[in-house]
């Protein structure tokens, strides 16, 4: 089973050569499959090194979403709910997908200040809901 980079997939997917995509459990985590014209072929990290897991299933559909493929399938029978791998690669794997996610995400980014500030006044009204003082 080969390969292939959200870029990829989306080249193939343009000129109509992804015939399907299941959506699959493993474990705890979501893989994407693709189907195409010269096999079937696993969704991998920008660095083609590793497979692409997805711990919800929303943010693997919404990246097939975005590159315009709404139809698929998807295969549960190996999904096992609330297991993740506790293995440091597993973590390895979550965080690549977290940056995947985070670099295709078209909303655009917010300046540090401004995100430390609403950290701040989050963190003020909580601790103002339980009657105490924020820590300096």
């Amino acid at each position: 089973m080969r390969g292939m980079t959200a870029e990829e997939l989306q080249a193939a997917y343009d000129a109509g050569a992804v015939s399907d995509v299941t959506l699959k459990g493993d474990g705890g985590d979501f893989l994407i499959e693709i189907t195409t014209r010269s096999g079937a072929g696993l969704l991998t990290t920008a660095g083609r090194a590793d497979i692409r897991r997805f711990d919800d299933p929303t943010t693997a559909l919404a990246l097939l979403h975005e590159m315009g493929i709404t139809i698929g399938h998807f295969d549960a029978r190996r999904w096992k709910p609330h297991t993740r791998e506790e293995a440091p690669e597993a973590y390895g794997h979550w965080l690549l997908s977290e940056i995947d996610a985070a670099l295709a995400d078209p909303t655009p980014s917010l300046p540090h200040d401004e995100v430390m500030a609403d950290m701040d006044r989050e963190l003020h009204q909580v601790f103002a809901r339980a009657g105490r003082r924020p820590p300096r």
